[in-house]
């Protein structure tokens, strides 16, 4: 018996590729109102999906004082990797992805999925993309070449982390993933801890490069 997660293993196969287990390290990957913590914001199930289902959530900010933040966060302590999610525009159609650890964010225009401006300088980034998938959802990825405790996502409003201050205004969000490596792949739904999957996850590592 063998047992391997949340690692970056590879081994070359019989076809000389190269395999990899992939894991999602966040929790509760598309449960938002779990594991994932937040400030002046509610979080609502039910919502239609990029699949045609309902598995989505929309995000909405809940207090109008001047100043105040509406986010969801989750902790997490890790390396350099990929964070990417699938969002759509509400009310609001800005969000600010943000790293503590790195220090650093992305704004993305949600109607458009253009990014906007770093929150810093960027310097922590090594690359950041979206790409559309009907309806009016994207998938963003943004890479970082350092490590993380947390990541942040804010209704952010006029390229600001400071929300609009209008109760109810939101956007829609799905399928969350952080993984190890440069290149977003196929999202892996977790629930109270990180989910590794793969041709090598629970394998030894062996492998065919000797033929």
């Amino acid at each position: 018996t063998f047992t391997r997660s949340n690692d970056t293993a590879t081994r070359v196969n019989s076809s000389g590729l190269i395999e990899k287990v992939r894991t999602n390290q966040l929790l509760q990957s598309n449960s938002f109102d779990t594991t994932w913590a937040n400030t002046d914001s509610a979080e609502t199930s039910g919502q239609s999906d990029p699949d045609s289902g309902n598995t989505a959530w929309k995000i909405t900010e809940t207090v109008t004082a001047s100043g105040a933040t509406a986010d969801i966060y989750q902790n997490i302590s890790t390396g350099a990797g990929t964070f990417s999610f699938y969002a759509k525009a509400g009310e609001i159609t800005q969000m600010l992805v943000f790293f503590a650890g790195a220090i650093d964010g992305v704004y993305f225009n949600l109607s458009t999925g253009a990014f906007i401006s770093y929150y810093n300088t960027g310097s922590v980034f090594s690359g950041y993309s979206s790409t559309s998938v009907g309806a009016g959802w994207y998938r963003y990825q943004i890479t970082l070449n350092t490590s993380i405790t947390r990541v942040t996502i804010f209704t952010a409003a006029a390229n600001n982390f400071i929300h609009d201050t209008v109760s109810g205004n939101g956007f829609y969000l799905w399928k969350t993933q952080y993984e190890t490596g440069d290149i977003a792949t196929a999202p892996i739904t977790t629930l109270g801890s990180a989910v590794s999957v793969g041709p090598v996850a629970n394998l030894p590592r062996l492998d065919y490069s000797g033929g």
